[in-house]
């Protein structure tokens, strides 16, 4: 049944579902009304509409790289490190230890002294400050062979002779340097190189660990098949103690082996005489069993 109210009136008719659409006549001020369906509580909300553009992003919406404040390189979008300087956006920090030159000297194979002095530095002593004040120390240490020099030698010659000690040591100082990477050395590949080769050669020949490579393993001597035997030949078995020609299972534990017939025979004399069992043994024997 759906429920209408009629417009003159206000009187409420209940009518069938089947006049929808229909007029009909109010029983009080026979007025003509028309049977509508009530409306629902979706009917009150407003249609949805369903969006008929395509979303798109623009490139103000992307990230977009950077300058670093510190040396003015670009930093690549969404990476806050900058790998010239290795200042860090965001923590506001320096991490030297992640640029480019650092990275790429640590894939760059060592010497024996390059390694040495690398674990000898501390964390935050890189080589470079290592050269500045060793070269600060080999000046002081030149000046002061100057003065030694000038003091017991006189003027000229003590001059000359701290001079000369000064280049020594200058020249000393910068073979070292170079041996340890501090400075540019002409016949590092070459130095390097042969630490390989020396290395190469150790590991190919150690005493003191087994065989080495240049060793060939000794072949087996492979000895001839020997010949068929005959057929009066026995199969070996794996269990020869229990060969059946060789163990009578059988065999009577009372029979007693047999006697040498020669009269020499140091056996025959000296073995007693067996005496004969009695009957009467027997007799009781065979009651137990």
């Amino acid at each position: 049944m759906i429920r209408i109210t009629c417009p003159c009136c206000g009187v409420g008719i209940n009518a069938e579902e089947r006049l929808i659409g229909q007029t009909l006549r109010c029983p009080k001020c026979l007025s003509t009304t028309q049977v509508v369906r009530p409306k629902s509580d979706d009917d009150d909300l407003a249609p949805v509409i369903e969006p008929n553009y395509e979303t798109r992003a623009y490139d103000e919406d992307k990230p977009q790289p950077t300058d670093c404040p510190k040396c003015g390189k670009v930093i690549p979008a969404q990476q806050y490190l900058c790998k010239g300087c290795g200042w860090h956006v965001k923590l506001e920090a320096y991490f030297e230890d992640l640029t480019e030159e650092a990275l790429a000297k640590d894939d760059e194979p060592k010497t024996k002294m390059e390694k040495w002095l690398e674990e000898q530095l501390h964390d935050l002593v890189t080589p470079r400050d290592f050269l500045i004040a060793s070269g600060l120390c080999a000046v002081f240490v030149g000046f002061i062979f100057v003065v030694a020099g000038r003091i017991f030698l006189g003027a000229l010659g003590g001059t000359i002779v701290g001079l000369i000690l000064a280049a020594g040591l200058a020249f000393g100082w910068i073979i070292l340097m170079r041996r340890f990477g501090a400075l540019a050395d002409p016949k590092r590949e070459e130095r390097l190189q042969r630490e390989r080769m020396d290395q190469r050669a150790k590991v190919a020949r150690n005493p003191g660990r087994g065989r080495g490579v240049s060793e060939t393993i000794a072949t087996p001597v492979v000895t001839p098949p020997r010949a068929a035997s005959a057929s009066s030949e026995r199969i070996a078995f794996p269990d020869d103690e229990y060969d059946d020609d060789d163990i009578d299972l059988f065999a009577n534990e009372t029979d007693q082996p047999p006697k040498s017939d020669s009269p020499d025979s140091p056996d025959s004399s000296s073995q007693p005489a067996s005496k004969p069992s009695s009957k009467s043994n027997d007799d009781w024997l065979n009651d137990l069993l």
